[in-house]
């Protein structure tokens, strides 16, 4: 049964990250990374600090749950309760269905040299190459719409059709294209799902419907839509060892509430700026209070939702460490300080998981 209602955590509301698990959904991922680089001086205010680390208290209880527990702390109305998420395999009818495309990806994009990350890559054991130059990484870029379906009336150089003219029929209703897109590295061999542009189709018809307001109802929008889910598809396609999740990387972060959460968890551990890895590190039990305001941020709700959505697969997972780091080159002079995020991931703990049902912790 299709759940398309939200549960769980007060204040729900429509913004990334604002919506934490329903049964069918991935929610937190709906961010759109366009608003400034990295200020060391904005920091979050106590309200928005307070939501984000409630948040992220209830990943942590839905990480030591198993898969019913996780089912009742979000309110699932199947029977049994459940937090898997309806979407599952490679979904690639799922995607051909929704409209997602396989756009261009710039290869360099997959190499670690080239986001500027090869020193962080190194010391943790992953692989700096892409596929093509026999490394592991494989880039993947994901959107909704086609960048090929030429406009007929371009005139004789062509050009891609308008992306709110790009229409396709799921049923009987016919939608519109929104210009949504995910853009992200997998590395199956080492384990590791790097997100590098990402903007959910909620707000990318913000850009691409203008002239019909620039907004969307739930109703207009495609049923797979979150980034949680387009890439758990491209994690477990051909992959032989699915449970080999072990970095979330988030590269180059902007996001708007995530770069105000991270100063002040900065703040809180005296630090005054960003360094190079291994940067700042954040751990569960060193640091409860910014580990969780970091998890529950919009960046890490991605991945916190994307592995209490998949206990069948995965098992129970955990994220258990965060270090935040900046680059040498953005560290350059007239250049813009970049950061990124990396969410370290292994199996939670014998002895702090829980099969019984568990009360919701948050509210």
């Amino acid at each position: 049964m299709q759940l398309n209602r939200l549960f769980a955590l007060a204040g729900v509301a429509a913004t990334a990250a604002a919506r934490v698990l329903p049964a069918n959904v991935s929610t937190s991922d709906g961010i759109v990374h366009t608003a400034g680089y990295f200020d060391p001086n904005k920091l979050a205010s106590d309200g928005l600090w307070d939501k984000h680390q409630k948040k992220g208290d209830h990943y942590q209880c839905l990480f030591a749950a198993d898969d019913e527990a996780a089912g009742r702390l979000v309110e699932d109305t199947r029977t049994p309760p459940s937090a898997q998420s309806v979407w599952k395999g490679n979904m690639y009818a799922e995607r051909e269905i929704w409209n997602w495309h396989q756009n261009y990806f710039d290869e360099d994009n997959c190499n670690a040299e080239d986001l500027h990350l090869k020193d962080a890559f190194e010391a943790i054991g992953l692989s700096t190459e892409c596929l093509e130059e026999d490394g592991h990484n494989q880039g993947w870029s994901l959107g909704h719409y086609d960048e090929f379906r030429e406009d007929p009336d371009a005139g004789p150089y062509g050009g891609m059709l308008d992306i709110i003219k790009q229409t396709y029929q799921v049923g009987p209703k016919t939608y519109k294209s929104t210009g949504g897109y995910y853009s992200f590295v997998v590395n199956q061999h080492d384990g590791l799902i790097a997100a590098l542009d990402i903007s959910s189709p909620r707000n990318a018809v913000k850009t691409h419907w203008k002239s019909i307001d620039g907004t969307a109802s739930p109703e207009d929008l495609p049923e797979l839509q979150y980034g949680s889910d387009l890439m758990w598809g491209k994690w477990v396609e051909g992959n032989l060892n699915v449970k080999n999740l072990q970095w979330y990387v988030a590269h180059n972060v902007i996001n708007d509430e995530t770069s105000q959460i991270v100063p002040r968890a900065l703040r809180n551990k005296l630090v005054p700026k960003l360094s190079v890895w291994p940067g700042t590190l954040f751990d569960k039990k060193e640091d409860p209070v910014e580990f969780q305001a970091l998890i529950g941020s919009p960046i890490g709700g991605t991945i916190a939702i994307m592995l209490s959505q998949h206990k069948a697969e995965l098992g129970n997972k955990e994220i258990y460490e965060v270090n935040v780091v900046t680059d040498e080159w953005s560290q350059k002079p007239n250049r813009k300080t970049e950061m990124h995020m990396f969410f370290h991931i292994r199996d939670v703990p014998k002895d702090e998981g829980d099969d019984k049902p568990v009360e919701n912790g948050a509210e």
